[in-house]
């Protein structure tokens, strides 16, 4: 097993809320920048890195509704890779219809994208490529996203959306990678209209990410 990447964003000296050299956060899209920073969720008193689900709109007359990204380091993975092997905790609390299973307004997905050079640069979906994908003791994310027509909001999309009940530890087995200089792309998004305070009024809200793993198999 060789480590490719491994970041639980409590890195003496940084600045707070500043993120560990090598991540990033990027705008996607959506009338205010919100950035991903690093601070305490769920309990913890370790820092995470955490994006905020909020009615924040820069003025009354623009929608809270945005797509805002968190990037990883860039990594590369040796030929010889059997597979590789993404691993991090996850704590969630975001706008979900209590009255669906499955319908959720606001979280956070995953993508892969393949930074090779001498290819075409596209993020792939962690999901259209898996050998194994858990959340917990489930299978796959837990909610997923309606369609919408705004330009702001990733729609229809699987993700880490609701309540989490603390952190949950997920693992995606990803083959077909040898060779290939990738990053991790974590992907939030929130609609125009309510924030997980509007499903569980004396929540904090927010999603956060910890103890990331990416390991390569021979």
């Amino acid at each position: 097993i060789t480590n490719l990447v491994r970041e639980n964003f409590d890195e003496p000296g940084l600045p707070p809320r500043a993120l560990p050299p090598g991540w990033s956060s990027q705008h996607g899209a959506g009338a205010n920048t919100v950035p991903w920073i690093t601070r305490s969720f769920c309990g913890t008193t370790s820092k995470t890195a955490f994006h905020q689900n909020a009615n924040d709109a820069p003025d009354p007359t623009s929608s809270p509704s945005r797509w805002e990204r968190l990037f990883s380091p860039p990594f590369t993975v040796p030929a010889d890779t059997s597979f590789v092997v993404v691993e991090f905790d996850i704590c969630y609390n975001t706008e979900d219809d209590p009255n669906f299973n499955i319908l959720a307004y606001d979280g956070v997905f995953l993508r892969v994208t393949d930074l090779t050079p001498g290819r075409t640069l596209r993020s792939v979906l962690a999901e259209a490529f898996e050998e194994r994908f858990v959340t917990g003791a489930k299978e796959h994310y837990p909610k997923h996203f309606p369609r919408s027509n705004d330009p702001n909001y990733f729609e229809d999309m699987s993700a880490w959306a609701g309540f989490s009940h603390g952190f949950k530890h997920v693992r995606i087995k990803l083959p077909g990678m040898e060779g290939s200089t990738a990053q991790l792309r974590f992907e939030f998004t929130q609609d125009a209209f309510g924030t997980c305070k509007d499903v569980r009024p004396k929540h904090s809200c927010g999603v956060a990410i910890d103890n990331v793993r990416v390991n390569a198999v021979k």
